[in-house]
């Protein structure tokens, strides 16, 4: 793109360009793309000149390593608000924490509840999926798949944790259920012929 040139190069591509020479040849000269140089001299026509606009805008309120502490606040302080992570990393900013994590692919989105398990549970159910993966459709008609629906008497609300959009099931991401909470469950249950009844 024009914008990364600087305005010695774009005024070696306006000499080349004079001597006749065509765009694949002065790409080739300059060590840049054709798209870059056909882009470079549209402009410089348009503009009548090769020096670079001044970019209006207001200037970054963040330095490079204060971002980098962001980041790794938000990491380290998952299930934290924004105003916590603000006032440990950067307190001088007000709305641009949100932004420099994004910027990174970090949101804050709605985090997923599941009981802790063991490490050697976790083993165990993926050695099960890699056994059973290859399972014909006759030995799957001959399973009956159950789950349960349950109405809690503690609090079960949503809680936010900042991560990356492909981070949902990361173990530091998940918030940790009680094993036991006081509860009310529905369970049900369906195989290839149907479902079955509620209890």
């Amino acid at each position: 793109m024009c914008k990364h040139l600087t305005p010695f190069e774009l005024g070696k591509i306006v000499a080349y360009k004079e001597f006749v020479l065509i765009f694949s040849e002065i790409a080739c000269m300059m060590s840049r793309s054709r798209t870059t140089i056909s882009y470079s001299l549209r402009r410089i026509e348009s503009c009548g000149t090769h020096e670079m606009k001044v970019v209006s805008g207001r200037p970054k309120k963040t330095t490079n390593r204060e971002d980098r502490m962001i980041v790794r606040t938000a990491k380290r302080l998952r299930f934290s608000s924004a105003n916590t992570i603000r006032r440990l990393a950067a307190p001088q900013i007000s709305t641009t924490l949100t932004r420099r994590l994004r910027v990174k692919g970090i949101r804050s989105r709605i985090a997923a509840k599941k009981v802790l398990i063991k490490k050697d549970q976790m083993k165990k159910r993926v050695k099960w999926a890699n056994e059973h993966r290859n399972c014909s459709l006759e030995i799957w008609s001959k399973v009956i798949f159950s789950d349960e629906s349950t109405f809690c008497t503690d609090w079960s609300g949503q809680q936010r944790v900042w991560r990356k959009k492909n981070e949902r099931y990361s173990p530091e991401n998940i918030l940790k259920a009680h094993q036991n909470p006081k509860k009310v469950s529905v369970w049900g249950c369906f195989c290839a012929t149907g479902v079955g009844d509620f209890v």
